[in-house]
């Protein structure tokens, strides 16, 4: 921005006469530096080992979010959790895991190639959370086995597990939402597809349920899960969890 000076020229220019003569003075420009290292590794496009380098212990590296995806996985319900847990500045790192190695595809044609593979590869000793992705396999033998290796680790490791839609009649299924708070796509779904089920006592009507060990959400509530986790890792979207909740449940940023 250009600036005036005062003075004999100033009045010049007030009273007509051209300013081309005066003296004008521009501002330094000023370099605006990186927010983080987090955010100049994100717009450098920086590798997934890069960006785990700098995430190490001197970094602020805080732990791996392990994505369990069945076949057929429901892509949406945990894509605006993923997308913001992953950011580097929060610390923490996204991976996938299936019940074999190669291509999963997801409900909606999306292919993913898994980091692990159940029952093969260990679970992340820095492990800080694992989600179960809703789909249409879960009731699947192959599914069924490697869902309950996943939280039956998770479990011995004192990690949280989320769940939505279809992973949470499978938790109900092996009996994990007995004895803590939990919701799903619906109780009477339960009665269909986990006829083990026994924890219709403490079964919530809620879109998202943290129940301490579980955290579960129905299909529909991708947005509430979202939000849950956050709170769960201490994770701060832009604004903050309200903010973000109004402007994806609204569809506007106003």
């Amino acid at each position: 921005m250009l600036g005036w000076t005062s003075g004999p020229t100033k009045r010049s220019w007030l009273n007509g006469r051209s300013p081309s003569t005066s003296k004008r003075t521009c501002p330094a420009k000023t370099r605006v530096a990186p927010t983080s290292i987090y955010s100049w590794l994100w717009r450098k496009g920086a590798s997934v080992t890069e960006r785990d380098n700098a995430l190490g212990p001197q970094g602020n590296r805080r732990g791996t979010v392990l994505a369990f995806l069945p076949d057929r996985f429901a892509d949406w319900e945990v894509g605006h959790a993923c997308s913001e847990i992953n950011k580097p500045e929060t610390g923490y790192a996204v991976r996938t895991m299936a019940t074999r190695q190669g291509k999963v595809r997801s409900i909606g044609g999306l292919t993913v190639v898994p980091d692990l593979t159940a029952e093969r590869d260990e679970v992340p000793e820095d492990l800080a959370l694992a989600i179960l992705v809703g789909g249409e396999s879960w009731q699947e033998p192959d599914i069924v086995r490697a869902g309950a290796w996943l939280v039956d680790a998770c479990l011995a490791r004192a990690v949280p597990v989320a769940a939505i839609c279809g992973a949470c009649s499978f938790l109900a299924e092996r009996g994990y939402l007995d004895d803590c708070d939990h919701t799903g796509n619906a109780d009477y779904e339960f009665a269909q597809l986990a006829p083990h089920y026994r924890g219709h006592d403490r079964f919530r009507n809620q879109p998202v349920v943290d129940g301490g060990r579980f955290i579960t959400a129905n299909g529909a509530a991708g947005i509430e899960l979202a939000c849950a986790l956050f709170g769960r890792l201490d994770i701060k979207p832009w604004g903050n969890v309200e903010t973000w909740r109004t402007a994806f449940k609204r569809g506007t940023f106003a």
